[in-house]
């Protein structure tokens, strides 16, 4: 059969191209610390979804989103600009900013020059900033429990140095997965009582806005959090 004589000349080319691979096979070691950190790549990512999932109704690409916006001085950032650091392509983060400004979580806001799209801005909402406020204690804890409550101060800083020192694709925005930071602080004033607070708003629309009203937070009105909490999105 055609077919079968295709996939028999695929299969031989393979196994001759295998057979002249100069690298040297991974060692015991090697093999060990490679499948530790493959499974760990499959499954952390999808374990912390769930948990945030199950305790806040949001995807950890949401939230990503929502800390990303609260992180910057405005705090809106332009939809390319979020698409790098939330590594998504232009229209996957157009989906989702289109389906978190449908509950009020974001806007859009159009910026000046291009009338194309490519100018576009998505804007944090009062709304966004309680929900990541209410979303961060659950997340962090989930850091702990899956990561770092497994390893002591100096494991952590032994492989933070290793990490760190490990090539890695061009990331222009390293704080991309910092999303287990303490949400920035300002914004909606009247939480929980404390400094820093991130405790629920109060009932209702937050900080008293009338039903309905998604009103962005104002410039300036966020002030990162000094001695942030970080982890990793995040």
């Amino acid at each position: 059969m055609p077919e079968r004589s295709a996939l028999t000349l695929v299969l031989a080319r393979n196994m001759r191209q295998a057979g002249e691979v100069a690298d040297q096979p991974l060692n015991d070691d090697e093999e060990l610390v490679w499948r530790s950190l493959m499974r760990l790549v499959f499954t952390l990512r999808p374990a912390l979804d769930e948990d945030l999932q199950r305790s806040c109704g949001l995807s950890s690409t949401e939230y990503s989103v929502l800390m990303h916006l609260s992180e910057s001085p405005d705090p809106q950032l332009r939809m390319s600009d979020l698409a790098d650091r939330t590594s998504l392509s232009p229209s996957r983060i157009s989906r989702v900013i289109d389906g978190m400004a449908r509950v009020g979580l974001v806007e859009r806001r159009p910026g000046s020059g291009s009338g194309d799209g490519r100018n576009t801005f998505a804007a944090l909402t009062r709304i966004g900033l309680s929900t990541l406020r209410r979303a961060w204690p659950h997340h962090l804890r989930s850091v702990r429990q899956r990561a770092f409550d497994h390893l002591t101060s100096e494991e952590t800083r032994i492989l933070g140095s290793i990490l760190s020192a490990s090539p890695k694709p061009a990331m222009p925005h390293d704080r991309r997965w910092s999303i287990a930071r303490r949400p920035a602080s300002g914004g909606c004033s009247r939480s929980t009582p404390g400094p820093n607070s991130i405790g629920r708003a109060p009932r209702g629309s937050p900080c008293g806005s009338p039903p309905g009203a998604h009103s962005s937070v104002a410039a300036g009105s966020i002030e990162p959090v000094a001695g942030a909490i970080c982890t990793l999105p995040r």
